[in-house]
């Protein structure tokens, strides 16, 4: 049967421990984000195709269109 005995960790393996996990919790955090905004994009660039089909035959004039 195979044995395994306890080893000492280096010092400071604790902190690099610790050090790794709040990177990781940073990581998904800014990949939420960037994933949130990548869809809210797609959402407002979609009604604006919308908006823009729903008016094709329209005549408007340049200074009614709001920038």
């Amino acid at each position: 049967m195979l044995e395994v005995t306890p080893t000492v960790a280096p010092p400071g393996a604790e902190e690099q421990s610790r050090a790794n996990m709040v990177m990781a919790v940073v990581r998904g955090i800014v990949a939420a984000l960037v994933f949130g905004l990548g869809v809210f994009f797609v959402i407002d660039a979609r009604s604006l195709w919308i908006r823009r089909d729903d008016s094709c035959g329209e005549q408007v004039e340049m200074s009614a269109i709001p920038y």
